[in-house]
């Protein structure tokens, strides 16, 4: 009697198995819509940060008075994947472009590293007003931004001197490595 229960229970034991493999469970990684969907804590006054979190590359925030109305945004300019906090994870520099109301576009780039799969900001720099930024990319844990800027003589609304900048991630904060070189 005992062997025929253990029979019955192996045979059920072997029948209830699943040998299938799990499935795998997809983790989401850092691209274009969570880029674009992330929160980043910009800085809008000197040691004074914002939360603000992007729709879609886009955030706004209209502050009505009873003589005006005024509209600040902040929207995606540019983005480069790569591995910025030398952990084998794809990091992404982000480059943002700031509207306050005023004439000014000011322009940040920005850090978001892999958080188990979402991105986290680790990182803002501001690095000008009214600056076109022409390319940007990541190699070797190395921001490297190439934009056109306003020489000193020339006015903000026209930037018209090509520099390249380099910029590498350090805990907190974005260390400029190369200033502007013209």
């Amino acid at each position: 009697m005992k062997n025929r229960i253990k029979i019955i229970l192996l045979l059920f034991g072997i029948l209830s198995f699943n040998c299938s493999h799990p499935k795998k469970i997809q983790l989401p990684t850092i691209n274009d819509s969570t880029v674009a969907n992330a929160t980043y804590y910009m800085p809008y006054m000197e040691g004074v940060c914002d939360t603000i979190k992007l729709t879609s590359g886009f955030w706004e925030k209209v502050i009505t008075d009873s003589e005006y109305v005024e509209r600040e945004y902040i929207r995606l300019y540019k983005v480069a994947y790569g591995d910025l906090n030398n952990n084998n994870k794809t990091d992404a520099a982000v480059v943002l472009a700031q509207c306050t109301g005023g004439s000014g576009v000011f322009i940040s780039i920005n850090a978001l590293i892999d958080s188990s799969g979402m991105p986290f900001h680790r990182a803002c720099k501001y690095i000008g007003d009214r600056i076109k930024v022409d390319s940007i990319f990541v190699k070797d844990q190395i921001i490297h931004l190439n934009a056109i800027v306003q020489r000193y003589n020339v006015g903000a609304c026209c930037p018209d001197s090509l520099v390249s900048w380099k910029f590498r991630l350090d805990g907190n904060k974005l260390d400029e490595i190369t200033g502007a070189t013209f």
